[in-house]
């Protein structure tokens, strides 16, 4: 099990690529083959946490709406439907509840208590700090 604070193993919002849900297609393919994501959160201009979204999306709705690139500029984010729901996860939770969220997710996005999306916790973070503290049990 783990017993570490999730902060420590938080990636703060300010070191992420994520998308606004306003945003065009074309500016969400672009960000994302930028920083060579394949999967990124989507947030308002509110801070809230929105969803996650994924190549895999944009590219199903290219296919389905045969869109063309020049095309991708009228598309709002907020118009491309996700096909996976990345839960989210609370910075007041316990390590065992994020534990069950990243078993089925690259990462888990978290909220503060207003709800406020505030970064991620990844899978490699919480095996990291699985093997730490196994080491330390030892």
């Amino acid at each position: 099990m783990i017993k570490t604070n999730l902060l420590f193993l938080l990636k703060p919002k300010a070191d992420l690529v994520y998308l606004f849900d306003d945003c065009t297609l074309r500016q969400a393919m672009e960000k994302m083959k930028a920083h060579r994501y394949s999967v990124v959160p989507v947030i308002n201009h509110e801070g809230k946490y929105v969803r996650t979204i994924s190549e895999g999306d944009l590219l199903a709705y290219f296919i389905e709406h045969k869109l063309d690139f020049e095309e991708s500029d009228k598309v709002i984010l907020s118009d491309v439907p996700s096909y996976r729901s990345y839960a989210l996860g609370a910075i007041s939770a316990e390590p065992k509840d994020i534990l069950d969220l990243i078993m089925g997710q690259n990462f888990v996005p978290l909220a503060d208590d207003q709800g406020t999306f505030i970064g991620i916790v990844t899978r490699q973070a919480v095996m990291r700090a699985f093997i730490a503290n196994e080491n330390e049990a030892q």
